[in-house]
């Protein structure tokens, strides 16, 4: 009876262990998927200053943000003309036990400033020499934190058509690098709605992507990869369709290998082995696969070759026994 006893035991622990198991496991999924891109904007904010939203010039931006799924909040902002952004993170922990415990939601500002001027506003900042005032003003509002700050000029172009002999480019020049190398501000011309939107937009999407960027990069510092693929690909030893894909995704990892020029490689040289073995018996190594023509599809497409700067990276990968040799 008491050996009975100790296996329903045992087996009730053994249950109770994978089910915690499972319990983190999806619990750690859900935390990482929370992160990814596409479902990370749903948890970014952007700050808009309700005054930019009045501007005709500037109401494509809603349209923009909306479509990502970042959320906007307006409203009358100590800092004019500014775009800032907050990240809500999710508070939850899961303990021994396999429970999840939650905790309210905190909000952390973002280290990143947007400044918008029409043209109108940026000429008279020009010609009164507070542009770089203007600059630090908002990026000091902002407690500091700000770590990057971009400056966008909207119908600079089309005022000046209008408005001849009101400003120089020289003057221009001057006053946008003395912003970049006194406070560390980028700029960016724009004339027409979509592309100040789409600016706005990708500059969001890049934001709130930025922690899924950062743990992808720790985990190839850590295991030390340096070609990599998210490409889900298993490769079965019988199956031939499988390992070519795999071969395919390899060389697609490289930096400059796209879809058509992997498969063009592919076409020539079916498996690695082949690859290596023709480079044993070609003199040339760097050259070999230089004038091989690159597959493309479409009506419009135009005849290309691998060329030799890409021959001579993927020689050094393939044939190359010093660690030390760059690709």
């Amino acid at each position: 009876m008491g050996e009975k006893e100790d296996d329903r035991n045992d087996k009730k622990l053994q249950k109770e262990r994978k089910r915690i198991e499972i319990q983190k496991r999806k619990f750690q999924l859900e935390q990482e998927r929370m992160i990814k891109p596409g479902e990370c904007n749903k948890f970014l904010t952007a700050n808009i200053d309700s005054e930019l939203l009045k501007q005709t010039a500037l109401s494509k931006i809603k349209e923009k943000f909306e479509e990502l799924n970042i959320n906007i909040h307006a409203s009358r902002s100590s800092t004019p003309n500014t775009i800032t952004w907050k990240r809500r993170i999710s508070q939850r922990i899961i303990n021994d036990n396999g429970d999840i415990i939650n905790f309210d939601d905190v909000e952390k500002d973002e280290p990143y400033l947007m400044v918008i001027l029409m043209a109108d506003s940026f000429v008279k900042a020009v010609k009164e020499n507070k542009l770089l005032e203007i600059i630090q003003a908002a990026q000091e509002m902002c407690s500091n934190l700000v770590i990057s700050t971009s400056l966008i000029i909207y119908g600079l172009k089309a005022y000046c058509r209008k408005h001849k002999n009101t400003i120089t480019v020289r003057e221009t020049e001057i006053k946008l690098v003395q912003i970049q190398m006194l406070a560390n501000c980028s700029h960016r011309m724009h004339e027409n709605p979509e592309d100040l939107a789409l600016t706005c937009a990708q500059m969001s999407k890049s934001i709130a992507e930025e922690p899924f960027k950062n743990k992808q990069n720790q985990k190839l510092d850590q295991e030390q990869f340096f070609l990599t693929s998210d490409t889900k690909i298993n490769a079965c030893e019988n199956d031939r369709d499988s390992l070519s894909r795999l071969w395919h995704a390899q060389l697609n990892c490289l930096p400059k290998v796209t879809f058509d020029v992997a498969q063009s490689i592919t076409k020539e040289y079916s498996t690695p082995t082949r690859l290596i073995e023709a480079y044993r018996k070609y003199n040339n190594k760097n050259q070999m696969l230089t004038d091989i023509p690159i597959i493309r599809t479409g009506p419009l497409s135009k005849t290309r070759r691998i060329g030799p700067e890409l021959s001579r990276k993927i020689a050094t990968l393939m044939t190359s026994k010093n660690p030390n040799d760059l690709l």
